[in-house]
């Protein structure tokens, strides 16, 4: 979770798709995919903080939940295109 525009956000737990096998780097791989969410929204026309921020713990929740799926740190690291498919299942099976 974090604190954004005065308030407390949370991010639940992000369902692995397959058996943790390796959890090497998901730390990293949390931290890498929430800042790069962060700096891409930047780019994006100026919206409301709060929503922003709880998109980037969803998209480094869901980093962190493929990276545990993969033996080994750098192999484990989702690209974009696997992590909009990992969100889109999720929001499917919702």
């Amino acid at each position: 979770g974090g604190v954004a525009a005065g308030g407390v956000l949370t991010q639940p737990r992000f369902p692995a798709a397959r058996p943790v096998v390796d959890t090497t780097g998901a730390g990293d791989c949390f931290r890498g995919a929430f800042a790069a969410a962060l700096a891409g929204a930047e780019e994006s026309p100026p919206s409301d903080a709060a929503a922003t921020f709880k998109t980037a713990l969803e998209i480094g929740a869901a980093a962190a939940a493929h990276c545990v799926t993969v033996t080994g740190a750098m192999n484990s690291m989702p690209t974009p295109v696997e992590l909009d498919a990992i969100i889109s299942a999720k929001n499917k099976s919702s």
